[in-house]
């Protein structure tokens, strides 16, 4: 009898799973039954589309077709109060931590379109000034569009990180045991190129422009903050390796990985870790002595 009713919940049990596994399948093939189907479809329609656009018209692929010549002149500044031509975002001069001229002050779901000039078709790069003034912890992000359309895939999801200091003091709980603090904001001016946030490319990603006006659109996804000037220029060039020279001296300078000063991500702390060639060290207590 017990053999019996094992074999009856197992069934049921395996029953279950596969009809738990052929449910995307089974809602996929009858569209036209009900809502669930219809979402499940159309889930998988949006990412299997979605792929395939990351893939055509990410950077390395629209990069591949650009023919101009990378820009060498000078800098192209474009400020707020000569570049925005609408958007929901204020403009103002005054309490904008001395930056020196007009800014837009902008948060979650504004839009701001500018106008850029340029003279020369070429591949620029294009920096921003910033400056986070919120609580927020999470970084800055926006989308880029030029023209209206997104010059790639990567201009969707643009990160800009802010910076932040390090702990001034090193705080214990009840027991001795050194821990994190929260962190805190440093808020000053930043100034970032164009780049991936997925951290695929090193180097800023480049923008083939015409001569002429071109409209460029920013939509703030995450944080509030100040937007300053928008530049346009060359990339910047890193001087080729010439070999190594000799130190002076014999002294031994140790640097600590955990007593860094300024960090661009607010989950970046030290911790504690138990290990003999760590340095410092307590047999009793936790010390941070880790990044």
């Amino acid at each position: 009898m017990k053999k019996r009713w094992f074999k009856r919940i197992a069934s049921v049990v395996l029953g279950g799973i596969l009809l738990i596994e052929a449910m995307p399948y089974y809602a996929a093939a009858t569209e036209e039954t009900g809502t669930e189907s219809n979402t499940l479809t159309t889930v998988s329609a949006a990412s299997g589309e979605y792929s395939v656009e990351r893939f055509t018209t990410g950077y390395s692929k629209v990069s591949s077709t650009y023919t101009a010549p990378v820009y060498t002149g000078e800098k192209l500044t474009f400020s707020m109060a000569n570049a925005a031509v609408s958007g929901q975002a204020s403009l103002t001069s005054e309490d904008n931590y001395e930056y020196g001229t007009t800014v837009a002050d902008v948060r979650v779901g504004d839009v701001v379109t500018l106008e850029l000039n340029v003279s020369e078709t070429a591949l620029y790069e294009i920096d921003f000034d910033y400056l986070s003034y919120d609580e927020s912890i999470l970084p800055i992000e926006f989308a880029l569009k030029i023209d209206g359309e997104y010059p790639f895939y990567e201009s969707r999801n643009l990160t800009f990180e802010t910076t932040w200091l390090s702990d001034k003091e090193v705080s214990t709980d009840r027991y001795g045991n050194e821990i994190v603090t929260l962190p805190e904001k440093a808020i000053r001016w930043e100034h970032k190129a164009l780049m991936d946030a997925g951290y695929r490319y090193a180097d800023p990603l480049l923008v083939e422009l015409t001569a002429g006006v071109h409209e460029c659109r920013i939509e703030v996804k995450e944080g509030t903050f100040l937007l300053g000037n928008i530049t346009l220029a060359k990339p910047e060039t890193v001087a080729a390796y010439i070999g190594s020279q000799k130190a002076e001296g014999n002294a031994l300078i140790t640097i600590e990985g955990e007593d860094f000063y300024l960090r661009n991500d607010s989950s970046i702390h030290a911790t504690g870790e138990f290990e003999s060639a760590i340095s410092p060290l307590s047999s009793t207590t936790t010390v941070l002595n880790t990044l």
